[in-house]
């Protein structure tokens, strides 16, 4: 009777469908992508500043959503040469990892890059093009999701 009632629960609550021999997940809000997201990604390419600021804003008021948009935020902030800006974009691309965007993967290591190398550390990943590497190219490869030769963050 107990699982019943769990099933009941689960039911109501809009994760699963009605029939319980055929239990689908449906999609919610955490999967779902922010329709905030797009237009402000599109407005980085002709004002970043104000893009991130208007990203910043936005993750502050919990307007993020799947993994995509931290991801697209983590990239969007990270075009920046503030160090604690770097550090939330790395944040962002891990949180974005988490929720399973793939392409996160590249993103967390070219955030951490910028980082490192905003604070003196260097390069880890070398997706900045240059820099003593203490990583060997296969395990870059495996951290950063793609070759390393094919990342590259632009700084603006």
């Amino acid at each position: 009777m107990a699982a019943g009632i769990a099933v009941s629960m689960v039911a109501t609550m809009g994760l699963l469908g009605a029939s319980r021999s055929k239990m689908v997940a449906r999609p919610t809000i955490v999967q779902m992508i922010s329709t905030e997201v797009p237009p402000i990604v599109a407005e980085a390419g002709k004002d970043p500043l104000t893009a991130r600021t208007k990203m910043k804003v936005l993750y502050r008021r919990d307007g993020l959503h799947a993994g995509a948009d931290f991801v697209a935020a983590a990239k969007v902030i990270g075009n920046s040469n503030d160090k604690n800006d770097l550090m939330l974009a790395h944040d962002l691309a891990i949180a974005g990892l988490a929720l399973g965007d793939p392409s996160a993967k590249s993103v967390v290591a070219e955030t951490e890059d910028r980082l490192f190398v905003k604070v003196g550390l260097g390069e880890r990943f070398g997706t900045q093009g240059g820099g003593s590497l203490p990583l060997t190219e296969r395990h870059r490869s495996l951290l950063c999701g793609a070759p390393v030769s094919a990342l590259r963050l632009s700084a603006e």
